[in-house]
């Protein structure tokens, strides 16, 4: 199993046998999706069947899972402020109607729910990718939906609530900071690229 990072990133790659070898009960394989995940246990299923070895397994769970999961974990935090609502999918789409329609009062949208699932596709990667855009290249249909974020993250504020993106900015906050339980070994696997979001939480979780 081995994983590629970016030039500024170096992890070392990590066979199977020696996956086994780690102390379950502190190592955490993070996959790139469930399906990844079902995979590596299947492997490793097949690797202790051929050794007839009994092995407790780590903990195998997709990336977005365990960002949830390390999200709930600010709960308990004695310093932590968490939002008074966390929002699912469909509750951060009715937010991002309302934010829309909002700004687009004197407007008639044709399609207000495609409006709605690109808004929040476009705030995730700007977000994910850290992109800016300089005010002389931004474009009409840039500043229409920079003004529906705007609208957007002022409900957010006004309803104490928090969505998925939102909760991942406060992961990696909690992490810089060294308030999160942080496991002994962490293994990533079936990754081919890093965003600027995800290498700002590696980074954070190398240095602790």
């Amino acid at each position: 199993m081995s994983t590629t990072l970016t030039e500024s990133t170096e992890f070392d790659p990590v066979s199977y046998d020696a996956l086994l070898s780690f102390d379950s009960r502190s190592t955490v394989v993070l996959t790139v999706n469930n399906r990844h995940a079902r995979r590596i246990v299947s492997d490793l299923s097949l690797v202790l069947g051929s050794s007839r070895k009994v092995v407790a397994l780590p903990a195998i769970l997709p990336w977005s899972a365990w960002i949830r999961q390390m999200s709930d974990q600010r709960t308990f935090l004695p310093e932590g402020e968490m939002p008074s609502f966390v929002l699912d999918n469909f509750g951060a789409g009715l937010l991002w109607k309302q934010a829309i329609e909002h700004v687009e009062h004197d407007t008639a949208l044709l399609d207000t729910q495609s409006a709605v699932r690109l808004a929040i596709e476009a705030n995730r990667l700007m977000d994910e990718w850290a992109l800016e855009v300089p005010s002389l290249l931004e474009t009409p249909d840039y500043q229409r939906f920079r003004a529906w974020r705007e609208q957007y993250h002022a409900l957010l504020k006004k309803h104490r609530a928090e969505d998925a993106n939102a909760a991942f900015e406060g992961v990696c906050a909690a992490f810089e900071r060294a308030q999160l339980p942080l496991a002994k070994q962490i293994v990533l696997a079936g990754f081919n690229e890093f965003s600027p979001r995800m290498l700002r939480l590696l980074g954070s979780l190398k240095a602790s």
